[in-house]
């Protein structure tokens, strides 16, 4: 359903296109006309306009539906009532996955651009920031959410299966059971023979039926198994449950981490600048006449030297990270470093 509502949403777009074409159309006959043919003319354009608006309201609400749907068949924990409920329910939930498939090309290309964006530091960066972090911890959660889903209908299909081959072999049992009790052993030796060869073809039925009671020990395993996932969730303490989510945020964390803004600097005090700017203990440092001032400042323990302050032209080259600037002139800024705090700070002039 929700490739039909992609492959409609595609012809809404060709639509569009054709109703732009109509109201373009009526516009340009206005002028030509009054009165009444001018008053039809408008309420022709605004029908086809009201039409338009309320056929893509529909379909946007179609999709949020079809979204839901997907999402409530996803987190469903509805037991089906047979083996042709559950492959049909499986049949779904591989659709499901092929569905997540083919956007996974755009969740990649999502990603990148906003890589590129944080790298050219754009003007909503914290907003993309936000959004990339959002995506890729929507898109672990949804893959998290359809694994477990998938394990439990394979837990429900081999449960099904095994009780359908119980019922089947405990059938035939109770159909042989009365041959089996029976104390007749023939009046003659024509009718012992005959219940002689009867008895043979009963044991040629049973060898057969051998592998399908082996295969039901064996698939005595998925009863103990269904049984222990019972217990696990019954067991379930808020310790395990912290933890399950501890593991899952270290998960998110270490996806998102390229995505997470940068650490702040911490503003270095007057004495560390000048331990920075002479080098580290141990090793030779160059001086500079600002690390120097400051340094003898600290010593005698006079307030440090005053602010620095100087003009620097920029040139505005662009106006955001794709579009350049229209007038690309040079531009003089006053900035100012301040030897308190060591901040810096930029005025448009003195």
């Amino acid at each position: 359903m929700q490739r039909k509502h992609v492959a409609f949403e595609s012809e809404l777009t060709r639509l569009g296109q054709q109703v732009e074409e109509v109201v373009e159309f009526a516009t340009t006959l206005l002028p030509s006309y009054a009165g009444d043919k001018e008053r039809i003319i408008c309420d022709r354009r605004d029908e086809v306009v009201q039409a338009w608006r309320q056929l893509q309201y529909s379909a946007e609400q179609r999709k949020v539906h079809l979204l839901d749907a997907s999402d409530t068949e996803m987190s469903s924990k509805e037991k089906p009532r047979d083996i042709s409920g559950v492959e049909l329910l499986m049949n779904n939930h591989r659709s499901l996955e092929a569905e997540i498939d083919a956007r996974e090309e755009n969740f990649s290309i999502c990603l990148s651009l906003g890589r590129t964006l944080l790298n050219r530091n754009h003007p909503r960066q914290e907003e993309i920031r936000e959004k990339c972090i959002q995506l890729v911890t929507e898109r672990i959660l949804l893959s998290e959410q359809w694994s477990d889903r998938w394990e439990h209908l394979k837990l429900i299909l081999e449960v099904y299966q095994f009780a359908r081959d119980a019922a089947v072999a405990e059938a035939w049992l109770i159909a042989q059971e009365s041959f089996v009790k029976s104390s007749d052993l023939g009046e003659s030796l024509d009718e012992t023979l005959a219940l002689l060869k009867k008895h043979l073809a009963f044991e040629r039925a049973a060898a057969t039926q051998e592998e399908r009671f082996l295969a039901l020990q064996k698939l005595t395993h998925v009863s103990r198994l269904a049984l222990l996932l019972e217990l696990k969730a019954s067991e379930r303490t808020p310790e395990s449950e912290a933890a399950r989510l501890e593991l899952r945020k270290q998960k998110i964390a270490d996806a998102t981490r390229e995505f997470q803004p940068p650490k702040q600097p911490v503003p270095l005090t007057p004495a560390q600048a000048a331990v920075a700017a002479a080098g580290a203990p141990g090793r030779p440092g160059v001086e500079t006449p600002t690390s120097r001032s400051i340094r003898e400042s600290i010593d005698s323990g006079r307030p440090p030297p005053g602010n620095l302050e100087a003009h620097l032209h920029r040139k505005h080259e662009w106006e955001s990270a794709t579009k350049k600037a229209s007038a690309r002139s040079w531009h003089e800024l006053y900035f100012v470093l301040s030897a308190a705090d060591g901040t810096l700070s930029g005025y448009k002039d003195q």
